[in-house]
């Protein structure tokens, strides 16, 4: 057992100082409102990945099942936000911590290992001044000094290799008490300074939703553009860019089409079916035709009803009854009607969401912020309907970027864990400026649409532009024309000023928005 343990001490630390369990174990809560929990078959093999031996699991499942965080926190998105990324700090840190704790405990967990190599003469002359270190260091944490100095003062027993087994085992599993007794004492200074951070942390959002009249997706979308700690200051420059959209409502109807949002059931189309029906209409007078062959109990013939009241022919009329051969009515009004039916079928899969925003200088702006406020709502949209959601920028060059991937690094990077490569430096979007070239956006596009692995079908396409670019229309249209027939749809969104609202773009698009704005005059 000691053998199969010499690595204990290495295995707990290595997996405490990866913080995406636990990451991912929060990101669970918030998502889903329920503490997730490790497997129990791991805790024969993998003790150390039981969450009762590992501090910072328990720690963090504590916190989790705390009934008073429960309540503050899952009946609000933007709560669960602040609620992750402070947590999602508190793990960062106490992982830095128990990494430096580590270094400061590897000489010693080495030289527990090194002991068992040792000459037979230095283990002789050493065993009782190491037993004696050992104790001093170590004896709060369960190492026995008196039962090693009973047993090494038998004779021959500094030559015996089990001795030195057992010495090594116990050394090694008194500093692992040890590390185990400091990251505790650690977590526990460090969870109440957590509570207040997230206390002061979710008092401030309450105040800023008050204070600046909000609504709550209101404030998740300014959350969501934020980086670094909290700034009211940036908070309030995103809520501008976050309000733009109840100036032009056409953004709320770019986000719904964008969606294809199933319905409540689950079910995304509604079918209609035609065909034939049997109806029973009202008639006058005598309705019967004739005598027919069945089950039904409202048109049975008198001798059936004699049969089924007489006890002993109950069990024939039972039997009658399943065969589907009684004898009954037939009726005139018993005749075949146009009928259609409502019915409900699936939804194709649900392709990716790709837009193509136009970052050149004639789009700075009124045009840019809405640009920006569509965008966060779209990003909101896509992780709640789990699709991915891709930006093509284009003016004289083109970037693709995947949304999704830059929204789950800007997470990351509020929690200090990575750098926001996404980080854009106007904003939200990042803005290329100078002219614009219509042709590699197209080019991009297409490229994207084609990809071999299947991944692009059924996509919903937006393009954002004031639209003045050239177009080769014939080519261009063929090819859209092309894709979707394929389930692809294309729209677009036309922002302009007044005098400016044709466009040669117009028939490339399943639909058009427009946005007219007027340009702020400087004196």
């Amino acid at each position: 057992m000691h053998s199969n343990s010499s690595n204990w001490l290495f295995t707990l630390n290595s997996d405490m100082m990866d913080s995406k369990k636990y990451l991912k174990m929060v990101e669970l809560f918030i998502d889903k409102g329920h503490v997730p929990r490790l497997d129990s078959h791991l805790t024969q093999d993998r003790p150390w990945e039981n969450h009762e031996a590992d501090p910072l699991m328990e720690c963090i499942t504590t916190l989790m099942t705390d009934r008073l965080i429960q309540q503050k926190v899952l009946p609000s998105k933007i709560r669960r936000e602040v609620f992750y990324t402070k947590v999602g700090q508190f793990i960062n840190d106490c992982v830095h911590d128990v990494k430096f704790m580590h270094q400061r405990s590897y000489t010693e967990i080495k030289q527990s290992r090194e002991v068992l190599s040792w000459p037979a003469d230095m283990k002789r002359a050493m065993w009782q001044t190491l037993v004696e270190s050992i104790s001093t260091k170590l004896e709060p944490y369960g190492f026995d000094g008196q039962f090693f100095h009973r047993l090494f003062s038998a004779p021959e027993a500094a030559a015996n290799p089990d001795c030195w087994e057992k010495l090594s085992a116990d050394w090694r599993e008194a500093l692992r008490a040890r590390l185990r007794n400091a990251i505790v004492e650690k977590l526990e200074f460090k969870k109440a300074t957590l509570l207040r951070s997230i206390e002061n942390a979710l008092k401030k959002i309450d105040e800023a939703i008050e204070k600046f009249n909000m609504t709550e997706l209101q404030a998740l979308e300014a959350w969501n553009m934020t980086t670094g700690p909290w700034s009211e200051t940036e908070f309030e420059k995103k809520l501008a860019i976050v309000r733009t959209h109840d100036r032009f409502p056409e953004i709320t109807e770019i986000v719904n089409i964008m969606g294809r949002r199933p319905s409540a059931n689950g079910r995304s189309l509604v079918s209609l079916a035609t065909g034939s029906g049997l109806k029973l209409e009202h008639s006058s007078g005598s309705d019967i035709e004739g005598i027919s062959i069945g089950n039904d109990l409202n048109a049975l013939l008198p001798t059936e009803l004699a049969q089924y009241s007489d006890e002993n022919m109950q069990t024939l009329f039972a039997y009658k009854y399943v065969t589907k051969s009684l004898q009954t009515f037939r009726y005139k009004s018993e005749t075949s009607k146009p009928s259609r039916k409502l019915s409900f079928v699936r939804a194709v899969r649900q392709g990716p969401m790709i837009v193509c925003i136009d970052t050149s200088a004639s789009m700075y702006g009124m045009p840019q912020q809405i640009e920006q406020s569509l965008l966060g709502r779209l990003e909101m949209l896509a992780e709640e309907l789990s699709r991915p959601c891709y930006l093509i920028d284009f003016s004289v060059s083109v970037r693709a970027i995947d949304l999704m991937a830059r929204r789950r690094q800007r997470r990351e990077a509020r929690l200090g864990n990575a750098k926001d490569d996404y980080t854009f430096e106007r904003g939200h979007l990042p803005f290329i400026g100078g002219g614009t070239s219509s042709r590699k956006m197209l080019d991009t596009l297409f490229a994207t649409l084609d990809n071999e692995a299947g991944q692009y079908v059924n996509a919903d396409v937006l393009v954002i532009s004031d639209f003045l670019m050239p177009i080769d229309q014939q080519a261009d249209i063929r090819r859209i024309k092309a894709y979707q027939q394929s389930g692809t749809r294309f729209y677009a969104l036309h922002i302009t000023t007044k005098g400016q609202d044709e466009t040669s773009w117009s028939n490339l698009f399943d639909r058009l928005y427009t946005i007219r704005y007027r340009v702020a005059r400087r004196y």
